[in-house]
């Protein structure tokens, strides 16, 4: 299934715990050999998937508090960043919460400004408010040097940026 520039996949959790997750790969095979035609197994797909990986939206600095130590420095308590993520609480395959009912208007709510997404990778999206003071070229290039240099070809989403409008809840690709 496509949506803008990135395709929907489905996966068959195999085993989801406190160590991580095993899936599979859904194909249309098995999709015909179901029973089920694509939109059934997209709806029961979203529907299990919110509910398995439930999302996560943090803060940048919030992230780098709890995953980074370095001694001698630390962050302000109140440190405050115009770069936010959202992932599952798992942080695999974290990127699916751009499907998820109502999560781009919960991140545009919570900066109370329409928002760009920008993809990271399979695993987490970032997103900053519209109006923060960045430019689209600032943001491209941004996704593109993460693209290049954080993150390995199986981890890859989309070189592309998104802006989400909350007047009337519309993603585009910019």
């Amino acid at each position: 299934i496509e949506f803008q520039d990135l395709a929907v996949t489905f996966r068959r959790v195999i085993t989801l715990n406190d160590t991580g997750l095993a899936s599979t790969l859904v194909t249309m095979k098995d999709i015909k050999r179901w029973g089920i035609d694509i939109d059934h197994m997209y709806r029961k797909a979203l529907e299990n998937t919110q509910r398995m990986l439930p999302p996560v939206r943090r803060s940048l600095f919030e992230i780098l508090k709890d995953r980074c130590t370095f001694p001698g420095v630390s962050l302000p308590e109140d440190a405050k960043d115009d770069l936010y993520i959202m992932t599952n609480e798992y942080d695999i395959n974290g990127a699916t919460v751009i499907l998820y009912e109502d999560m781009l208007d919960a991140c545009a709510r919570e900066l109370d400004d329409d928002i760009y997404v920008l993809p990271c990778s399979v695993h987490e999206l970032l997103y900053i408010g519209a109006h923060a003071g960045y430019d689209g070229d600032y943001l491209r290039e941004l996704v593109r040097e993460a693209n290049t240099s954080a993150i390995g070809p199986m981890d890859y989403l989309s070189g592309s940026i998104y802006l989400y409008r909350r007047s009337d809840g519309s993603l585009t690709r910019i």
